[in-house]
């Protein structure tokens, strides 16, 4: 049992056992390098006819994609405990001379699950054999989490449309206990607590807090589990979710799957002038076997998606005729408004501002950014302006790759090792036409794991991984440069913006009421959202009829923010309170506010996390099991690399800002 621990605190819970001074002994020997496991235990108990414990019987466990086995024995007690192990089925075998041999076969076992598999033997010749099959167990009770997973074969039965939903979290979302922050699918939340408390893995090490998430795709998932609730002490978070990828097996396999939506039997929009074309396009491709029988596996996939789609905008620009100062349309209204000269307080003459007093600035910017109206006749003075973007909302292209090789090096020690990469391509559509924003965003995760056998009750399990998620905003795909902030400030002649000489993507902003706003859909520069390493280390020993699982986490994460925000190139807001017309004020140059920023941009921010950990799992007879345990988590404080991050004093309550 634990709990998650605020930043820069720690605290103990306590572990009353007589195996307490060995565990922490064991805990201090551990270098200080919280571990979400990928690995698995087998436990049970051998029984005779009359049900009386059976010592000494020969287990096997069998890993029937691999034909890797282990083997160990059951004590005095009849009971046997096999970790270790990775998520798949497997088959038990148990052999004792004067019984028949008992095998149970299909025994799937989920990641980081506990599962107990007991065994009867009833008495015959060794050379006889009893088979059972556990295909069918739904139902097990070892443990306290509350926990579910979802595999590749219920991902693939899900009612979705070809795989046009690769994310974990959609998946996730049907499982009970787990909902998505609305608006977010990718926040989801457990029980009612938030993304922060829940502790996000795949392949065993943490690596989504910061945005690696974008390589997940569940084509790839041969199992994704999630503990909602009543985590152990191996976790740093109260919930958390691990993915497991696919691997290799003794036998090859291939597949390819296509999948096409399109619009040609599609309805037209009800606000549309036209039928627009929508264009879906998903393929994957997989491949896994042997390259060494026995041995060494590998898995392979692709996932590539490709949208052709269009999408037309519905929007409100000034009319022709207020585009030259002209307001006369105005008085026609049911409610007529009336342009006031600010000078002097009284109407315009006629509602019409004379070409004298029409801003430059204003005009440069209309003429170049703010479109004339498409829509409606002349007078028409709203939903005037159609246009069309021949791009989706979200990302046109991307493409995903994972592979992952599995080598046994012995019959005590093997290893793992995997990458992920996705690469998106997004076009995506602002307020006008040009006012587009252009974006890529790399992706790359990946992860080594080494697991070694010591001896039949001692396993130790090292991870490292790492994962890094950048953004290029402004860079030019598909034929389309959106606006760099330097040239349009130049090219519209505004002064007192723009004082660093920032250049990427962006424009000054002009909020005009009634109108869409001008300015771009993104910002300029990039951005690395999460650079992070993870080491894990864990041990397991078993020890009479305890076992217990020591281990520890170090865990680093780097940001860098050199985007340019909206507002660096001025932001100007127009509401009608000098004319009484916010698109007058705007001709006119008088804005109600103004402002610009001067940001801080390329310096990165650091952070670490270490928390370390102990359980102990108590078998105290055939019916009841304790897990306890107890963890410390370390948090430490953000940093930027120009020092100029503010801190809070707990000694004289001051929040102390660097000059």
């Amino acid at each position: 049992m634990h709990t998650a621990q605020r930043a820069g605190t720690s605290s103990w819970r306590g572990l009353q056992t007589p195996l307490g001074a060995i565990i922490l002994m064991l805990l201090g020997a551990l270098a200080a390098l919280a571990q979400v496991s990928n690995l698995s235990t087998l436990r049970g108990t051998v029984t005779d006819q009359s049900g009386a414990l059976v010592p000494e019987v020969k287990i096997s466990i069998v890993d029937q994609a691999t034909d890797i086995v282990v083997k160990t024995l059951t004590d005095s007690r009849g009971n046997y405990e096999v970790p270790g192990l990775k998520s798949g089925n497997y088959r038990l075998t148990a052999e004792k001379t004067g019984f028949a041999t008992f095998v149970e076969s299909d025994v799937y076992v989920m990641s980081s699950q506990e599962k107990r598999v007991d065994a009867r033997l009833t008495v015959g010749a060794s050379t006889a054999q009893i088979t059972i099959s556990g295909a069918g167990e739904v139902i097990q009770t070892e443990g306290g989490a509350i926990a579910g997973e979802a595999t590749a074969l219920q991902y693939k039965n899900m009612p979705i449309p070809g795989n046009a939903y690769s994310s974990p979290f959609t998946v996730m979302a049907t499982l009970p206990g787990v909902g998505n922050t609305k608006g977010n699918t990718s926040s989801p939340y457990f029980f009612g607590q938030t993304g922060n408390q829940v502790a996000e893995g795949m392949d065993g090490y943490l690596e989504f807090t910061t945005g690696g998430q974008q390589t997940a795709n569940m084509e790839a998932v041969e199992e994704l589990e999630v503990r909602v609730e009543t985590n152990s002490a191996e976790y740093s978070r109260l919930g958390a979710f691990n993915l497991v990828t696919k691997r290799g097996s003794n036998k090859y396999h291939a597949d390819f799957s296509y999948y096409n939506r399109n619009s040609v039997l599609g309805a037209r929009g009800f606000f549309d002038t036209a039928n627009q074309p929508v264009n879906y396009n998903t393929m994957t491709a997989q491949a896994s076997g042997p390259v060494i029988k026995d041995r060494t596996f590998f898995y392979f996939m692709y996932n590539g998606e490709r949208v052709g789609e269009h999408t037309e905008y519905l929007d409100t620009v000034p009319t022709a005729l207020m585009r030259t100062g002209n307001f006369s349309q105005l008085l026609t209204n049911t409610k007529p408004v009336t342009i006031v000269d600010p000078l002097t307080g009284q109407p315009f003459p006629g509602n019409v501002i004379p070409a004298s007093r029409l801003s430059p600035l204003s005009l440069n910017v209309m003429n170049a950014y703010l479109p004339s109206p498409t829509l409606g006749g002349p007078n028409a003075q709203s939903n005037n302006y159609s246009w069309v973007h021949p791009f989706p909302s979200d990302q046109f292209a991307a493409d995903v790759y994972f592979a992952r090789v599995d080598q046994k090096i012995s019959s005590k020690n093997s290893v793992f090792g995997r990458i992920g990469t996705y690469f998106p391509q997004y076009v995506l559509p602002g307020n006008f036409p040009t006012m587009v924003g252009a974006q890529t965003r790399p992706n790359y995760s990946w992860v080594i794991t080494d697991t070694h056998v010591f001896a039949p009750n001692l396993l130790n399990e090292f991870t490292y991984g790492g994962n890094k998620d950048v953004s290029h905003y402004g860079v030019t795909l598909k034929g389309v440069t959106p606006l760099n902030g330097s040239q349009v400030v130049s090219a519209i002649g505004l002064q007192g913006v723009n004082s660093e000489g920032l250049s990427g993507e962006g424009m000054p902003v002009f909020n005009i009421t009634g109108v869409p706003a001008l300015q771009t859909q993104g910002t300029g520069g990039s951005s690395v959202t999460a650079d992070s390493r993870t080491y894990n280390e864990a041990i397991t020993w078993t020890i009479g009829k305890h076992t217990v699982k020591a281990g520890s986490q170090y865990r680093t994460s780097r940001t860098q923010n050199s985007t340019i925000p909206s507002g660096s190139f001025g932001s100007f807001t127009f509401s009608g309170n000098f004319s009484g017309n916010a698109v007058a004020d705007f001709l006119l140059g008088l804005p109600t506010s103004s402002s610009r920023l001067n940001p801080i941009v390329g310096r990165w921010q650091t952070t670490a996390e270490e928390g370390v950990f102990v359980t102990d799992t108590f078998r105290v007879n055939k019916r009841l099991t304790l897990t306890y345990g107890l963890r410390w988590d370390y948090f430490a404080t953000p940093l930027f690399s120009d020092g100029m991050q503010y801190t809070w004093s707990p000694t004289s309550g001051d929040v102390i800002v660097p000059s």
